[in-house]
């Protein structure tokens, strides 16, 4: 019988490895997904948080214009018609509130910041 040097087939370290990495990302799956599943809110909440930054970066935009519009137009009253009316896009607010000049400020009336 010819006894080799050479060992063929894995080790029961390799094995236990394999396993302990395999059994780790399955937790780190498993964990991620109930985290979802118990709070169904942090996906509206979400979508709520992006849709006012989203918002409030309208209104910053839409404020740049009027400023500018205003520096273009001395004399005349700022509006955000007249700034239609100029040609300027003017975005809505992603959650559809109202946006309104108020004190040279642009406030929506869902997110009721200034």
């Amino acid at each position: 019988m010819y006894v080799s040097d050479r060992q063929e087939g894995f080790s029961l370290i390799s094995i236990l490895a394999v396993l302990l990495i395999g059994g780790l990302l399955y937790v780190g799956y498993s964990s991620l997904g109930s985290t979802n599943k118990a709070a169904p809110g942090n996906l509206s909440r979400t979508m709520y948080a992006s849709k006012s930054l989203a918002c409030d970066m309208n209104r910053k935009a839409i404020e740049s214009s009027l400023l500018n519009w205003t520096v273009r137009n001395p004399g005349k009253e700022p509006s955000l018609d007249n700034l239609k009316a100029s040609g300027v896009s003017v975005a809505d607010c992603p959650d559809g509130g109202r946006l309104e000049l108020q004190d040279d400020e642009i406030v929506c009336s869902l997110h009721k910041k200034r």
